[in-house]
C-alpha cells in the first residue's frame, strides 16, 4: 500500500515526525488516500501519539475517505492537544475546528 520505509535508509532509526508528515502529506496531495492514512496511523502508533499536527492531518483523510465519525475523533483530539490556545497554534486550532464542523453541522 506505502511506498516508503518508515526508518531512515542510513542509521535504521525511526523515522522523525516532521518527516513522517511530509511523506504523508505527499501522498494525500497525489489522492492517495491509502498510503497516507497508514503513515499518519504508523506516526500516532509508533512515533509521537501526542503531536497534534498528525491527528488533524489525519482528520483531512478521514474526510475524503467518508470516515466521518473517526474525522471529528482525530480533530476533536488534534484540538485536546493544542490546548491550551495561544497565538501559535491559533492556525491548526482553526483548521481542526473547521474539519470537526464539517460533519457536526
Amino acid at each position: 500500500m506505502y511506498n516508503f520505509d518508515f526508518q531512515d535508509d542510513k542509521d535504521e532509526k525511526p523515522m522523525e515526525p516532521e518527516d513522517l508528515l511530509k511523506k504523508a502529506e505527499q501522498f494525500f496531495k497525489a489522492e492517495d488516500y491509502d498510503s497516507a492514512m497508514e503513515a499518519y496511523n504508523y506516526g500516532i502508533n509508533n512515533l509521537c501519539p501526542n503531536y497534534a499536527p498528525i491527528w488533524n492531518n489525519r482528520a483531512a483523510v478521514q474526510l475524503k475517505l467518508g470516515n466521518y465519525r473517526e474525522a471529528i475523533n482525530d480533530s476533536s483530539k488534534a484540538l485536546q492537544l493544542l490546548d491550551p490556545p495561544v497565538e501559535s497554534n491559533a492556525l491548526m486550532r482553526a483548521k481542526a475546528f473547521i474539519r470537526r464542523g464539517k460533519k457536526l453541522g
